[in-house]
């Protein structure tokens, strides 16, 4: 079976879940004596390892993309998004390692067993996708909730927008970024100010919600005959754009999670047929393990997997990659 054999992989699997098994059986013992000193060492631990992977030649491609991915978001600090890496790229590696042992006890071919590792890396970078995406709509959600409470707070306290950031609430995942925004306000240099926030916080809802609240509180308010305030409508576009959003985001979730689960019947029921018909028919099981027959099972899974990507990243990947605002918002 190419240059190693199977029982070969098989040991070399064994023995990388053993010492899997009792890294995490440390880590468990580790965690029912002093909890808060412990967190802090494994936050501290998983920097220093973030630092490890991203000099790696070998993972520092995937751990860029990543940061860059947690980064969009907005919410995250430094060290923040660095123990996330750290901690999604765990999982990934336990996944490989689990599918590998598998793979090698299920099938005779390293092929099918390299195509499983595939597969494996796949799905776990989807669910990283899922858990940034969740995210995401907290985010929103947070946004909307803050926008509602400036709206109230700029009435009460005369149209003064520097009052109204200061008396409206916020979530705990927006409200660094709030408590930095509304220092700007006060600055003598806004402008310069304004642009380095923007390139801290890439999240274009907040952009649009602080260069609102910039000009206003520059330029000054103005209100039409029925004494409505263009800072007030604004606002309020703000929201139906963040309420469409939410729509769409789980809208979207619930449409391909079902055709997810479906490109997933191809990776399951070839390995079902398989034992059902060495069950049944032994002879015919010969065929099945015939190179025409591994060139089919792997044809399929080959088709599930890409199929399932496509899927499953049909709108993620596009979530927070590009601006959608409308041209004059940028002037």
């Amino acid at each position: 079976m190419g240059i190693m054999s199977k029982q070969e992989l098989i040991l070399i699997g064994i023995t990388i879940v053993l010492a899997t098994i009792v890294i995490i059986v440390i880590n468990i013992q580790m965690k029912k004596t002093k909890p808060a000193l412990k967190r802090t060492k494994k936050e501290k631990m998983n920097i220093a390892i973030y630092h490890v992977l991203q000099k790696n030649r070998f993972t520092k491609s995937y751990i860029a993309k990543l940061t860059k991915r947690l980064g969009l978001l907005s919410v995250y600090t430094k060290e923040e998004i660095q123990n996330g890496v750290t901690k999604y790229t765990k999982r990934l590696f336990y996944l490989v390692v689990i599918t590998f042992v598998v793979g090698c006890l299920v099938f005779d071919d390293i092929v099918t067993v390299l195509i499983c590792l595939v597969a494996s890396y796949i799905y776990i970078s989807t669910a990283i996708e899922r858990t940034i995406e969740a995210t995401t709509i907290v985010v929103y959600r947070q946004l909307k909730l803050a926008i509602a409470s400036i709206r109230i707070e700029y009435k009460k306290m005369n149209h003064d927008v520097i009052l109204a950031l200061e008396n409206a609430k916020y979530g705990n995942r927006i409200a660094p970024i709030m408590n930095n925004f509304k220092q700007i306000l006060s600055r003598s240099k806004g402008e310069d100010a304004l642009t380095e926030f923007y390139e801290k916080v890439p999240f274009k809802q907040i952009q649009t919600l602080a260069m609102i609240c910039y000009n206003i509180n520059n330029s000054g308010d103005e209100f039409d005959e029925n004494n409505n305030s263009i800072f007030d409508e604004a606002m309020l576009i703000m929201n139906n754009d963040i309420n469409q959003k939410i729509e769409e985001i789980n809208y979207e979730r619930v449409r391909f999670g079902r055709l997810e689960n479906l490109t997933l019947v191809g990776l399951i029921v070839p390995i079902i047929i398989k034992y059902v018909i060495s069950y049944i028919m032994p002879a015919a099981a010969v065929l099945y393990r015939s190179i025409v027959g591994l060139l089919i099972q792997d044809s399929i899974f080959v088709i599930s997997i890409y199929a399932y990507h496509t899927v499953a990243h049909a709108h993620i990947q596009t979530l927070l990659v590009y601006d959608d605002r409308i041209g004059i918002i940028n002037y």
